[in-house]
């Protein structure tokens, strides 16, 4: 009786002191024991036990450090009946225990330690009290987040002063609890970045930071999901992509998205929010969830870091109203008023650059947020401006001014590139023409930048608005010839740039009104800037000409080359002049001057001569490319379908470049291609 109060004071003993920690890693085992003796024995071999049985309880502490060790305390007590006696010796052990644990596979484990103490040896004569050591092998399943079932075995050697009191192996079956264990252990590390509200969008698909699961749990977390939430700024949190499974010790790194609402953007001035992350997940088949506290930093509206330049298309808000309005005046004079020189993107942005400078826009290095320093520390926050921002303002350093004008090109239907060099941003805009019409159009293509695309472009040099779109130009090119030789320039077009930081809606959140500058006086300004460029441009070349000519005044050549330099600048009266002579000095003309004039019949509206000119250049020339575009955009005027995708067709196949410049072609009719046909200027020619 004595004997069985003592081992039930000691079980009691170790489950409370398990019992009183609050979380896992500990763990308390109960164990039915079969103990199976195989020593000692009689001098003539007898067994001095037979077969007996007991129980073990153990108390478990795993390492969170190292999960593959733990350690314990382990009481057993083992009842053996003496060999033919009819008595039975009892056992009571007491010892740490020390052993590496592994999982081979999902909610399978084994154990190995090795165990050691101090025994009480209890028969009818006495006890004795010395120590013991033993190993013991355990095969674990999890059956749920806080119980495994046990099956293993154990050794026992109990010593004496004189040798064994028994050794041998015992069998063991049971479960073992883990104390805390019902929850996963799931430790949480996150890592939010600084969120910039013109880039809210942005973080709908890209990280707005990380968030690091540790699982220290006793078993796999599996589906885990991870969303952001930051009430102030979001109607709803943004669920991250689930992870399958996270296993026990293992941990994972997640990005975090965030989807904002546009409320965002009345950030002004750096500001601390709180936010909650929330991770959902399975643990051992039971939906769980858990929330923790986080805090984010806005930073301004305005803010963002030069590690992408591509950042900045953020403030090209094509879609403010007052950046439209500022626009279409201008550019419609300028497509429409005048004279049709070059095209009408050259012309375009020509006017636009004028109304800047006619608006009193200039330029003046922001002494806080230099682009020139801030662009070196690609982490660093600068403070831009937008578009309607710059034209209240009517100043700004080197990438506020580029970012106005890209907004006020990009409105006009005009593709734009931010150009950077060291310290430098400024603007190129695309022609629209290939680089052979390009360098046969222009007397300096190499103030041209020719992409490998086969587009054309050209660079302005922002910050000299006050000085005209001719000097910025020049200058835009001798920077991009000088860095670009250096291998220190950087091309950025707005439409790529675009897919990865969409433009904000400011209409909502920008307040600030802006007057347009005297419409006459502008393009008064413009008209004088066209006529100089003609000055430099073409009438060096055109005098060229005509000087050949006055020694062969019916070269068909230089009459053609010179009625096309006419063209180009929109001088179409002596364009056809020429044009017509070759075909009063010729019996047989030759396929360019066809060609040449039904491109001026197509400009002036005559569609079916246009037509008729070009079928008769094809007629003697099948794939010339121009001819191709003049029959296929001559038929579309006069609703030839089939003419149309015919002659298409092979300009696809001939010049897969002009092709896709007049891609509405290709659609043949209907209304989206027709409102992309309204343009009907010619910047093909063929000399």
């Amino acid at each position: 009786m004595k004997a069985k109060a003592v081992v039930v004071l000691l079980l009691s003993g170790i489950a409370a002191a398990g019992w009183c920690q609050a979380t896992s890693p500990f763990a308390i085992s109960a164990q039915p024991l079969v103990s199976v003796p195989i020593g000692p024995t009689l001098g003539d071999g007898t067994p001095f036990y037979t077969i007996g049985g007991g129980a073990s309880l153990r108390a478990e502490y795993t390492l969170p450090a190292a999960q593959y060790l733990f350690g314990g305390l382990e009481v057993d007590a083992e009842f053996l009946p003496l060999n033919g006696a009819g008595s039975a010796a009892t056992f009571l052990s007491l010892g740490p225990a020390i052993g590496v644990q592994f999982f081979p596979i999902q909610r399978f484990g084994i154990r190995l330690a090795g165990v050691g103490g101090i025994y009480a040896g209890m028969i009818e004569a006495g006890t004795v009290w010395n120590p013991f050591a033993g190993a013991i092998l355990d095969f674990g399943y999890q059956l749920k987040p806080a119980m495994a079932l046990s099956l293993g075995g154990t050794f026992k050697y109990h010593f004496t002063p004189t040798g064994p009191a028994y050794y041998g192996v015992g069998i063991t079956a049971g479960v073992r609890y883990y104390i805390g264990g019902s929850r996963a252990d799931l430790r949480i590390q996150p890592e939010l970045r600084p969120i910039f509200p013109v880039f809210y969008s942005y973080y709908d698909d890209n990280p707005a930071g990380t968030v690091t699961l540790q699982n220290h749990s006793m078993g796999p977390i599996q589906d885990v999901q991870v969303s952001l939430f930051v009430r102030e700024y979001m109607s709803a949190p943004k669920p991250a992509p689930a992870v399958p499974v996270l296993q026990r010790g293992k941990d994972v790194t997640i990005d975090t998205n965030a989807l904002f609402t546009d409320n965002i953007l009345a950030v002004t001035e750096q500001k601390k929010v709180a936010g909650e992350l929330e991770v959902a997940y399975t643990y051992f088949g039971q939906p769980m969830k858990s929330t923790y506290p986080v805090t984010l930093t806005i930073q301004p509206r305005n803010g963002m870091t030069w590690d992408q330049t591509e950042k900045a298309a953020g403030f090209v808000t094509t879609g403010d109203d007052r950046v439209r309005n500022f626009a279409a005046p201008f550019a419609a004079d300028a497509r429409d008023r005048g004279q049709m020189a070059v095209s009408w993107r050259f012309r375009v942005a020509m006017a636009l650059f004028e109304a800047l400078k006619s608006h009193g826009v200039g330029y003046v290095a922001d002494p806080t947020t230099p682009y020139i320093e801030k662009s070196k520390e690609k982490s660093t926050i600068d403070l831009l401006r937008f578009p309607v921002e710059t034209l209240v303002a009517r100043v700004g350093d080197c990438d506020d001014l580029s970012i106005l004008y890209a907004a006020l090109l990009e409105s006009s239907g005009i593709q734009s590139a931010f150009l950077t060099t060291p310290g430098h941003i400024f603007i190129a805009f695309n022609l629209g023409m290939e680089h052979k019409t390009a360098q046969a159009t222009f007397a300096t293509p190499e103030d041209l930048l020719l992409r490998e695309d086969g587009t054309t472009w050209l660079p302005v040099e922002v910050t000299r608005v006050r000085e005209g779109f001719l000097r910025a130009w020049k200058a835009g090119a001798q920077e991009w010839r000088a860095a670009g030789a250096a291998g220190n320039t950087e091309f950025v077009p707005l439409l790529a740039a675009w897919q990865k930081f969409p433009a904000v809606d400011t209409g909502r959140v920008l307040q600030g009104s802006t007057s347009n500058p005297d419409p006459t006086r502008v393009f008064q300004a413009y008209s004088m800037a066209l006529t100089q460029f003609y000055r430099n441009d073409f009438e060096p070349r055109i005098s060229e000409v005509q000087s050949a000519l006055k020694q062969n005044p019916n070269d068909a050549k230089l009459l053609n080359r010179l009625g096309v330099l006419y063209a180009r600048f929109g001088m179409n009266r002596e364009a056809r002049q020429q044009f017509e002579q070759i075909v009063k000095n010729s019996r047989d003309t030759f396929p360019a001057v066809l060609i040449n004039l039904g491109n001026l019949a197509y400009l002036e509206g005559n569609f079916q001569d246009a037509f008729d000119f070009y079928s008769k250049a094809l007629e003697k020339q099948p794939e010339s490319p121009v001819a191709l575009l003049g029959l296929a955009r001559s038929a579309y005027e006069l609703g030839k379908n089939a003419e149309v995708k015919d002659a298409y067709d092979k300009l696809s196949q001939a010049a897969p470049g002009i092709a896709q410049e007049y891609a509405y072609l290709g659609a043949v009719a209907g209304a989206t291609a027709r409102a992309a046909a309204a343009e009907q200027e010619v910047s093909v020619w063929d000399e």
